[in-house]
Parts: C-alpha cells; structure tokens; sequence
C-alpha cells in the first residue's frame, strides 16, 4: 500500500472512530427519561425542603445533588447536556422523552403519596 493510500485509509478511520464516539456520548432515551425525572426530584427536593439557605448556597446543594444523579446513572454533566442538546434537535424525540418523564413522575408521585419525592 502506498503511503497516500495508508494515510487516506488512516484518516477514514479517525473520523468513523470520532463519530463512534460522538454518537456514544448521547444517552439512551429511557436513560435521559431516568435521569431527567432524577434532576426534576432534585429540583423539587432542594428548591422545597432545603429553601432556608441563601442563593449560592442553594446553587451549591443543587450542584452536589446533581452531581449525585449522574454518578448514580454512570453518567457525568457534559454528557447529559449533550445528550440533551441531541435531543432539542429532535422535537418528536424531545417531546417522547418528556412524555416518558411525566408519566415517569406521576407514578412516584402515586408511590409516594403524593410528593414526587419519598418522605425524608
């Protein structure tokens, strides 16, 4: 093989290998509805029960929690946002992943007694 060819065949296998990549940076839609509906809880437990502190204090709480939902999906925050961002691209998508996240909300609020968030 020649060394255009080589180089040719390198840089197709560079740029498959970059968009493999990209593409496995996107959360699944069940596992965006999973963590989405898990930031959602986040919100409504901070914003709710621990709504005593000051702003940057709060800002710091949600940050933590967040930070504590992606670790418990095997996810970090770049990669939800992309995923996130993937998703805005796709309104038919977006719009079934919030559907699934409603409905995802709903049942816990049933399973919980009325809050989206179990009793602390």
């Amino acid at each position: 093989m020649s060394k255009i060819q080589c180089t040719i065949f390198v840089l197709i296998l560079f740029a498959i290998a970059c968009k493999t990549n990209k593409q496995n940076q996107i959360l699944s839609i069940n596992e965006m509805k999973m963590v989405t509906a898990d930031i959602i809880r986040v919100d409504e437990y901070v914003l709710n029960i621990e709504n005593k502190d000051s702003a940057n204090l709060l800002k710091n709480k949600l940050q933590y929690h967040y930070e504590m939902v992606y670790k418990i999906h095997n996810t970090n925050k770049e990669q939800f946002i992309n995923s996130y961002k993937f998703y805005e691209k796709k309104p038919e998508l977006l719009k079934a992943l919030f559907d699934s996240v409603s409905v995802t909300m709903q049942r816990k609020t049933k399973t919980y007694g009325g809050a989206a968030t179990p009793k602390i």
